[in-house]
């Protein structure tokens, strides 16, 4: 667990990178960026762990996960490079439902997307996906 790595660069970014171990998957990265707004208010982390388990029903955070958020949370930029199943995506998951505002992901996954979109609907979270297999209505 403690090679797990975060470096904090010039201009509010933070890069976090994890162990070279990626899945049979491959590996994935997930981009987020904070866009402050009018009326935002500061989240915690301890309304992080909050969202984790009311939302997603997990007691902890993943190694990396946690350095992620808080620096998203922190408002900084984070590029995060981790393996295949590592929880990448509540690396931005957590902070969009914490903080005031839209949360856009860009992916390029359409069959990850759809998922993503459905499981956190079944948790009560409104989210929707724009993609090529939508009607152009």
């Amino acid at each position: 667990m403690t090679d797990w790595q975060t470096r904090t660069r010039g201009r509010g970014q933070t890069a976090v990178r994890g162990p070279h171990e990626y899945g049979p998957g491959g590996l994935e990265i997930a981009e987020s960026r904070r866009c402050g707004g009018a009326g935002m208010g500061t989240p915690s982390m301890a309304d992080a762990r909050r969202v984790i388990g009311s939302v997603f029903g997990f007691e902890g955070f993943r190694p990396g996960q946690e350095a992620v958020i808080e620096a998203l949370l922190g408002g900084r930029n984070v590029l995060t490079v981790m393996p295949t199943g590592s929880g990448k995506s509540l690396c931005f998951q957590v902070p969009a439902l914490v903080m005031d505002g839209l949360t856009v992901v860009v992916s390029p996954l359409v069959a990850l997307m759809r998922d993503q979109v459905a499981a956190l609907k079944l948790a009560g979270v409104a989210a929707d996906g724009i993609h090529s297999g939508n009607g152009r209505e």
